[in-house]
């Protein structure tokens, strides 16, 4: 994990380093940090996880859409974000509310799954017994 070399904000998610201009003095571990970069073309799309530092460049004019969502990749983040921001935010604090539902639903249905699942024939004798 590389975001401790990236000086992270503890207010935000923002971080102290200029990645265009790094100031090695200031921020010495950034030398240690593992960048990647691509190039995308009309049509294409890039997904970046959530939580994930990234940085955007336009090397032309551009027309971008960007989308945050939450799945089961990171429910538990947003639900943990949510919780806290809710504290002083109303709307998030509902959001909070209907993803804790949305987990809680989420955890019935794997359960129902479970113990539908086939049975190898000595699980299922076991079972019975």
């Amino acid at each position: 994990d590389d975001m401790p070399y990236l000086y992270p904000s503890h207010r935000d998610d923002t971080f102290r380093v200029n990645t265009r201009e790094p100031d090695y003095e200031a921020v010495p571990l950034y030398a240690y940090a593992n960048a990647s970069a691509c190039i995308l073309g009309p049509g294409d799309g890039l997904f970046v996880p959530a939580g994930s530092p990234h940085q955007v460049t336009n090397l032309s004019p551009s027309v971008a859409i960007s989308m945050n969502y939450v799945d089961a990749s990171n429910l538990h983040r947003a639900i943990a974000v949510t919780s806290v921001e809710g504290l002083v935010d109303a709307n998030q604090e509902w959001i909070h509310s209907q993803l804790t539902a949305q987990m809680e639903a989420r955890k019935g249905k794997e359960a129902e799954a479970e113990e539908g699942k086939d049975l190898a024939w000595g699980a299922f004798k076991r079972r019975g017994s």
